[in-house]
């Protein structure tokens, strides 16, 4: 018709499906790599935690799910977790948690979620 604009939105709802399958592929091959980062940070932070009754170290634990995922510290009996790794104003910070949440690890952790990312069709060569 004169005086009108067609525009085929065909190819963009074909890629925007494609993204959305790509999307739940992706999180599925990352997953395990961030499950191995928690093993290893969890692994890393009970080894660090001051050892003098054991509760600190029992206190360290995982929680979450999918590719949201903590390691946390402290409980009930070692409520003085956040004592010793942020400090008083009597005491200085003897952290065990942050030290475990970059550097080296941070890396290791960018690695196993590069690895996992390589193996997915649109990365593929």
């Amino acid at each position: 018709m004169p005086g009108h604009v067609a525009i085929d939105l065909s190819d963009v709802q074909r890629w925007g499906g494609m993204l959305a399958e790509e999307t739940v592929a992706i999180a599925r091959r990352v997953e395990p790599a961030v499950v191995a980062q928690q093993r290893s940070v969890h692994q890393a932070i009970q080894e660090a935690a001051p050892f003098r009754t054991g509760a600190l170290r029992g206190s360290v634990r995982t929680t979450g799910k999918g590719l949201s995922r903590w390691v946390r510290a402290g409980s009930r009996k070692a409520f003085y977790a956040r004592f010793l790794e942020f400090g008083t104003i009597k005491m200085d910070a003897r952290p065990f948690v942050r030290p475990h949440a970059g550097g080296a690890e941070l890396r290791e952790f960018e690695n196993r979620v590069d690895a996992a990312l390589t193996d997915g069709p649109i990365y593929s060569s």
